[in-house]
């Protein structure tokens, strides 16, 4: 069984060359993007839900998980929401996708992807707006930014450890609301 370190250097030694020590400290994957010239191609890309994976990591004194399941759910449902509402809409048409409509030309499904897209922001932001100032900017920095707890600590001025705790408590309001 490998430790922590072992485990990365595992990852790091799969990796590509040109990627071995980013591999190393977080996931990396593959996706299909369409380059200048209109064809397909694979590119990497980064895992964006390491920073969840960091929080459900988290221990108290005893070893037991700090966050509860619902207080995970509610950092998982408001970064989905915040991607989500972040995502553009593609332009142009899907030559892939069989028409929509029954004209020729049908609907590409625009209209839908607005709906969707303002609806994720609409909740993004009633439920930051439940949050106190100093609870928003916890939730904020550490579930959608990635930051790490201490860093958030220091952007606040903070003493150690109260950073820890100002999420917990927002994420336990955010599980209430869903609730």
């Amino acid at each position: 069984m490998l430790n922590e370190a072992g485990a990365a250097r595992a990852r790091r030694e799969e990796a590509s060359t040109d990627f071995a020590f980013l591999a190393q400290h977080v996931p990396i994957g593959v996706r299909a993007v369409i380059d200048a010239e209109g064809g397909e191609r694979s590119v990497r890309a980064l895992d964006s839900h390491v920073g969840l994976r960091r929080l459900a990591a988290l221990r108290d004194a005893g070893g037991k998980a700090w966050l509860t399941a619902p207080e995970l759910a509610a950092a998982q449902s408001l970064r989905a929401d915040w991607e989500r509402g972040q995502a553009g809409l593609v332009s142009g048409a899907d030559w892939r996708a069989p028409p929509r409509g029954a004209a020729p030309r049908g609907a590409n499904g625009q209209d839908a992807a607005m709906a969707a897209r303002c609806d994720a922001r609409g909740r993004f932001e009633e439920a930051l707006m439940a949050l106190a100032p100093p609870l928003r900017r916890a939730v904020e920095r550490v579930c959608l930014y990635d930051d790490g707890v201490e860093t958030l600590e220091r952007a606040e001025g903070w003493p150690a450890r109260s950073g820890k705790l100002a999420l917990k408590l927002g994420l336990a309001q955010l599980a209430m609301r869903a609730a």
